[in-house]
Order: structure tokens, then C-alpha cells, then sequence
């Protein structure tokens, strides 16, 4: 007998559902589908499947979560970067007498890195500031408050972008 699959001549055959196709199989093409066995039961002619596609589901599982989307603002949290980030970047580098050099090869980084972020110049992602909060044991992070303002009358509307620089300039002074 002769494998509908690959076409090696054996023994026996084993009747097998790959991907939608009833074929007659051999023992090493079988595990590419599901094995059919005869149905007893008088609710379906023909065969049904003994066992699961395991490869293909767990495939399948993963394409699903894959594709699922994600909020990436998820793991972010209330925190935010403070205002003077680069002021207690320097003044805590210097209370501990480092150069930019030596606080860049302390926590491998450039010296330019250093003075970019103690200049503004530069906003320092997630990493370089948990870096910099660990070598310098300082706070460059705080809890965000970005709860709607109190407004006149139009709470349906929600927040616009004038009503947060006005709740921002009120905050600061």
C-alpha cells in the first residue's frame, strides 16, 4: 500500500484529516493531521477525529495573541518625569564630587548623555532614568495628577488642550 502523502510503499495505512483532506497515510505522515477512526455513533457518516491538532491550536493560540491589541500605556503608570530633572541630575552629581565622565562610566554611559540630560537637551527614556535614580539616589520621577479639571459647564466635553495648560499653569503657581 502506498502513502497518499510522501508515497513510501508500507504495511498498513492510517486514515488521517490533514488540513480539511481526508488522506491514507503512513505512520510518519499521520502526525501531520488528526487520525480518523470510524464513527459509531449514527449522528455523522463517515469519521471523526481521535485526537486534537496539538501543533496547529498552540499555532493558532499564539497567532491570537499576537494580533490581540495591547494598551501600551498600560505599564506606564501615574508616573511622569519631573520638570527639574537635569538641576538634581547635576547637583546630586556634584554633592558627590563626579564628573559627567565618571557618573557616564558608572552607569555606562557617554559622557555627552550626561550633559544632554543635565542641559535639557535631552528628555532620558524609562531606563537611562532608573539608572540615573540608582547611581545618584535621587527621585527624578513623581505621581502624574492629570484628574480633569473642575470646568464651566461643559463636563460632557471632557478635558480640552486649553483647559490642561490652564490646569498646568495653575499648578505651578
Amino acid at each position: 500500500m502506498l502513502c497518499e502523502m510522501c508515497g513510501k510503499e508500507v504495511p498498513r495505512l492510517v486514515k488521517c484529516d490533514i488540513e480539511g483532506t481526508m488522506l491514507n497515510c503512513c505512520q510518519d505522515c499521520a502526525k501531520f493531521g488528526n487520525r480518523i477512526t470510524p464513527s459509531h455513533s449514527g449522528d455523522s457518516p463517515g469519521y471523526q477525529a481521535a485526537q486534537p491538532k496539538g501543533h496547529v491550536e498552540k499555532a493558532l493560540e499564539r497567532r491570537k495573541q499576537r494580533q490581540t491589541p495591547r494598551d501600551i500605556y498600560e505599564k506606564m503608570g501615574p508616573r511622569e518625569l519631573v520638570d527639574d530633572y537635569g538641576e538634581r541630575v547635576r547637583k546630586a552629581r556634584v554633592s558627590r564630587g563626579m564628573t559627567p565622565e565618571d557618573l557616564g562610566r558608572a552607569i555606562n554611559e557617554r559622557k555627552s548623555i550626561i550633559n544632554q540630560v543635565e542641559s535639557y537637551t535631552m528628555h532620558p527614556d524609562e531606563k537611562l532614568v532608573k539608572k540615573l535614580e540608582r547611581e545618584l539616589n535621587i527621585s527624578l520621577m513623581e505621581e502624574g495628577d492629570y484628574s480633569a479639571p473642575k470646568s464651566s459647564g461643559n463636563a460632557s466635553k471632557g478635558m480640552t488642550l486649553g483647559d490642561l495648560i490652564k490646569y498646568e499653569d495653575s499648578k505651578k503657581g
